[in-house]
């Protein structure tokens, strides 16, 4: 099993390295990054080259200009559907996130013991950029998922996160929400079906950066909806529990996200 691993980057230098050393750390070696600098204006890219040099068979480094977090890992998803070669799960992570080294291993060993599971989730360790420890800023949790109440909030963190390879051709990052489009891409697995497991172990350190540092991208930089879109976002699963079709939830979702 090959852990395809989606790594989008904006002017992350200062946490960079330590991202990519907790993925060359990993027990489990089967393991394949795409990274996607898209349009970094500090060292991230050097650093980014860098790493490609130390593993040049398993590392896809690609340029971009302020594309965004959704076309970014949409452009990656096709290039994985490209690939028939072997059995793949998909991770993801961001430049200033950090995984121990067993993670892939541990995650392998779930999708082998519970083969109808599609996706696996787990807790997170926050870090302030002070180095002390922090919390799970607005990150419910739930100790058994409920597929419901994901509508409502969202206890997934997306650097917690490995699904199996036909999860790409069942939801996609929608380039017209300008944040939490992880949640949505979620919701649409949800609305599809999928099987989804959640463990209790904590295999991720998220590092909560000063604010206005390293956001995503410009576009993300510009409007910084996200809070507006969270709340937008609860008010409309509240009142529209009933939908059970994909294509239904994806579009009052996105006429509704997109309402000024």
């Amino acid at each position: 099993m090959r852990f395809d691993i989606i790594l989008p980057c904006f002017n992350e230098e200062p946490y960079l390295e330590k991202t990519l050393d907790s993925i060359s750390s990993q027990t489990h070696k089967n393991w394949k990054l795409w990274f996607v600098d898209d349009g970094s204006t500090d060292k991230s890219l050097s650093i980014a080259n860098s790493f490609r040099i130390r593993f040049p068979e398993k590392v896809s480094l690609f340029t971009g200009s302020n594309q965004g977090i959704s076309n970014v890992c949409n452009f990656v998803k096709n290039l994985i559907l490209q690939d028939k070669s072997e059995e793949k799960v998909i991770a993801l992570i961001g430049a200033n996130d950090r995984w121990d080294s067993n993670y892939f291993s541990y995650y392998k060993n779930k999708f082998d013991e519970f083969p109808n599971v599609d996706l696996i989730y787990s807790d997170i360790n926050v870090e302030m950029w002070t180095g002390t420890p922090g919390y799970s800023f607005g990150i419910p949790y739930h100790d058994v998922f409920d597929s419901k109440r994901l509508f409502i909030e969202n206890p997934i963190y997306t650097p917690t996160v490995v699904f199996r390879e036909l999860c790409l051709n069942l939801a996609e990052w929608d380039n017209r929400l300008d944040s939490i489009e992880d949640w949505d891409c979620n919701c649409q697995l949800v609305a599809a079906g999928i099987k989804i497991f959640h463990i209790k172990e904590k295999f991720t350190t998220i590092l909560v950066k000063p604010p206005g540092v390293g956001l995503a991208s410009k576009r993300t930089l510009e409007k910084n909806l996200l809070f507006r879109s969270k709340r937008k976002l609860e008010k409309f699963w509240w009142n529209n529990l009933d939908f059970l079709t994909k294509e239904d939830m994806k579009k009052e979702w996105v006429k509704f996200m997109l309402e000024d």
